[in-house]
């Protein structure tokens, strides 16, 4: 199993959203390729966790298994 060691406090202090929040939204149509730019949810269907930083310049999310 491989594990990616990130120093996230570089970043400020991370807030936890939901999926289909505007801010992250908008970040991911202008920086992603996505089936549908301005759909209201920018992660894959299902129980997500997702973070931005406090001043929305970046964001992050972890899949949780349905159940």
């Amino acid at each position: 199993m491989n594990q990616i060691m990130l120093n996230l406090l570089q970043y400020g202090p991370w807030l936890v959203v939901t999926k289909g929040g505007d801010s992250c939204r908008r970040l991911a149509d202008r920086h992603y390729s996505r089936q549908t730019v301005g759909s209201p949810q920018f992660t894959r269907p299902g129980r997500n966790l997702v973070l931005r930083t406090a001043l929305g310049m970046q964001y992050g999310y972890l899949v949780r298994p349905a159940g």
